[in-house]
């Protein structure tokens, strides 16, 4: 378990309040995001992304090549390499979001690992569908 934060963020204009902690193994992540629409904005809208094929989530994927000045400008990466996780190199990720009604309240799990060549689009698959098997989650 990496150590947990708390922050405050601006996300195309809006003020958010951010708990994210994370799991680590060798090649792979899985985070945790819980999010607050600090404005209260309905800012936190997904529907208009695919259905993940975790019940009730949208889902946002993709690969690419991440240099250390990719790190250092990217919150989530530098939380992660400051924690000892390094994510420079070819990074696939999903990332399955829900959130309340109104938009306003949101959990994001961002799964993450590292690949030989983001170019195999079909290996990426197959090896982010694998990780996404090993994955359970549960809810009250």
């Amino acid at each position: 378990m990496l150590a947990p934060t708390s922050r405050h963020a601006i996300f195309e204009g809006h003020p958010y309040e951010v708990s994210l902690a994370a799991l680590a193994g060798k090649n792979a992540v899985v985070m945790l995001h819980a999010e607050r629409v600090a404005d209260d904005s309905g800012a936190s809208n997904y529907d208009n992304l695919p259905s993940s094929p975790w019940a009730g989530f949208r889902l946002r994927s993709q690969c690419a090549r991440i240099a250390a000045t990719d790190v250092a400008e990217e919150h989530d990466l530098k939380w992660l390499a400051d924690r000892g996780w390094n994510p420079v190199g070819d990074l696939a990720l999903e990332q399955h979001l829900k959130s309340t009604s109104d938009h306003n309240r949101e959990v994001v799990v961002t799964l993450a690992m590292k690949v030989k060549s983001c170019s195999d689009k079909r290996a990426v698959d197959a090896a982010l569908a694998k990780f996404r098997s090993q994955i359970r989650l549960k809810s009250d």
